[in-house]
């Protein structure tokens, strides 16, 4: 399955009332032409154990990412030092056809002319 996963905070605790913290490990994959969310209570979940899966579109033909360095587009991003500066995400559904987001991270920035390159062909939204 074809995907993304990270951590992410916000899980709101109040008061620390239950026994975790307020980040928790999130992915997004298409498998079986679904496009599932799995989210796992803890970060640090071993390798291997499945998350709790939520289906959230069908009929997806395909998912495709590239991330922005501030320079270029990549098709990975594997770094634990900082976040990219944008992250686009393509959806092509047999339904719907494409549908293409470009989401800018806390400090990311696009010149001019990636932001015109992001948005190419794109004229759903």
């Amino acid at each position: 399955a074809k995907g993304l996963m990270f951590a992410r905070v916000g899980w709101h605790n109040p008061q620390q009332q239950f026994p975790r913290g307020e980040v928790t490990k999130v992915g997004y994959r298409v498998k079986e032409e679904t496009l599932q969310r799995v989210w796992w209570r803890y970060p640090d979940t071993p390798v291997g154990q499945e998350g709790i899966v939520t289906p959230l579109l069908t009929q997806v033909e395909s998912f495709d990412m590239r991330f922005y360095d501030g320079k270029q587009w990549k098709k990975e991003w594997d770094s634990n030092k900082e976040l990219p500066k944008a992250v686009s995400v393509v959806l092509k559904l047999k339904d719907y056809g494409e549908i293409a987001r470009t989401y800018l991270t806390p400090d990311g920035k696009l010149a001019e002319s990636e932001r015109n390159k992001a948005s190419e062909g794109n004229n759903n939204g």
